[in-house]
């Protein structure tokens, strides 16, 4: 039992991880085609936060 519950929470954290990934890569290609340079920088950093959100798992302490 507990190891259905394991392998549905991997898979629904791969879903969510792969999903954002694409996500931020389809507004920063979308923001690249444009061409301008402020919108691709705005676009950047909001990409940076977003990866950061997503990506980044706090650190576990062991006391």
């Amino acid at each position: 039992m507990l190891e259905e519950w394991l392998l549905l929470a991997h898979v629904i954290g791969a879903t969510v991880l792969f999903g954002t990934g694409a996500g931020i890569a389809f507004f920063m290609v979308m923001a690249h085609r444009t061409r301008d340079p402020a919108l691709v920088a705005h676009v950047a950093a909001t990409v940076v936060i977003a990866d950061t959100i997503f990506t980044a798992t706090p650190p576990f302490s062991n006391r």
